[in-house]
């Protein structure tokens, strides 16, 4: 695909500003800050991970293994699966208790940002996040959150959970917050799988609700690296609650364009919610740059080239300042002492004054020829003002005759 049709669209999002807009980051921001890591390639792959390491810590039976590799494999509603997953390695009373679903979670993720060798991604979403954005994601992992603390950021990271805490975030309270919508690996109070229980953490909190509502209506989305997982439910459940055609504002998703069907079948799916896709290409290997290209049009920065450009044309002023100041220093308080004897000039001579100041920034060499023209201006101004004193006197000695004449 070509350059031109990968940023066709793309000019659209520089009269965004970070302040109205919400970073949804999903499992591909993961893969391409830590590449060649199968669990974070998808939300698909991710189960499959977590079900190897249920084999492998020998928490399921392997008849359970294979019945949830089939299903993980078959389904499309994953996020069901994995609450089915999670069920099978919790304790029945529901509790929030320390479970074999965190267990494998951190066998997973647990020593991934160690990995991280692509950090331009999360420095381009850190550096809109700075400027006021907020940042939602679907990920497990915190690898924006570690990358944020290298840097001296006080990052947070947030469940739903805590509805005190996602209501500071959502009024722009907690800066440096990331809201996991499905948990933190690390905390399995937080873990969300089922629509159900989305649907639990905010319609038990009507202010929540309204608030989350709020933000889709009022603010622009940008969906970064999602794939799988952004479906109905999840979004009618968090954002679209009450009115499903409660969607006023446009937001956008970066996606991959590889066959003109599925891009066109899933823009057709996803417009309903208001989400516009903007294609960065045919590879993923193309998110990466595309995304910083992104950040620095939202943020309204310059790029390296543009920043290159005017560094040439600083230095191309520079070097003709300081020829002008060596060749006109000598003509300087000539130059100073012209201006001065001007300032009384109508405007015609102002006129004149301009054109002599603009020559004389051209350069010095003609300076010689500018002080020619003022002294022919002057010449003629004084020859101008002789010929009005002689008609001056002719008419005052006629005036005197026709007056000896009547008498």
């Amino acid at each position: 695909m070509c350059v031109f049709c990968c940023r066709e669209k793309f000019h659209i999002l520089k009269y965004k500003q970070p302040r109205n807009m919400v970073l949804v980051v999903g499992t591909g921001v993961s893969a391409a800050a830590a590449p060649g890591i199968d669990a974070l390639k998808s939300w698909r792959h991710c189960l499959l991970a977590i079900i190897d390491a249920a084999k492998e810590l020998q928490v399921l039976h392997p008849s359970e293994i294979c019945e949830f590799r089939r299903e993980v494999c078959a389904r499309k509603d994953l996020l069901t699966v994995a609450h089915q997953i999670r069920r099978h390695m919790s304790p029945l009373s529901g509790e929030p208790k320390p479970t074999f679903f965190q267990d494998c979670l951190i066998k997973i993720f647990e020593d991934l940002e160690d990995h991280v060798c692509c950090p331009d991604v999360l420095q381009s979403i850190l550096k809109v996040m700075e400027k006021g954005a907020l940042v939602v994601t679907t990920n497990y992992d915190t690898f924006l959150e570690t990358f944020g603390r290298h840097l001296r950021r006080p990052m947070q990271s947030l469940d739903m959970q805590d509805p005190a805490k996602v209501l500071a975030w959502a009024r722009g309270l907690i800066r440096f917050g990331v809201l996991h919508l499905h948990g933190v690996y690390w905390d399995p109070s937080g873990i969300l799988n089922e629509p159900a229980e989305y649907k639990e953490a905010v319609t038990k909190n009507s202010q929540l609700l309204q608030t989350l509502q709020d933000l889709y209506c009022k603010k622009s989305f940008l969906f970064l690296g999602c794939g799988e997982t952004l479906r109905r439910h999840l979004f009618k459940t968090l954002f679209c609650y009450s009115d499903e055609n409660k969607c006023d504002f446009d937001h956008y998703m970066l996606v991959a364009k590889k066959d003109d069907d599925t891009f066109y079948r899933r823009q057709r799916d996803l417009l309903w919610l208001g989400i516009k896709l903007i294609t960065y290409g045919d590879d993923f290997a193309q998110f990466p740059q595309y995304l910083q290209d992104v950040s620095t049009l939202i943020c309204k920065e310059e790029t390296p080239e543009q920043r290159k450009d005017i560094s040439s044309r600083c230095e191309w002023s520079k070097g003709r300042t300081s020829a002008f100041g060596v060749a006109g220093a000598e003509e300087e308080p000539h130059f100073l002492m012209l201006l001065e004897q001007r300032k009384d000039m109508s405007s015609p001579c102002h006129w004149s004054k301009g054109t002599f100041f603009a020559r004389y920034l051209n350069g010095a060499e003609e300076g010689h020829e500018i002080s020619m023209l003022l002294e022919q201006r002057k010449n003629a101004r004084s020859r101008l003002e002789r010929r009005k004193g002689r008609a001056l006197s002719l008419d005052m000695n006629g005036a005197e005759e026709d007056h000896h004449l009547s008498m």
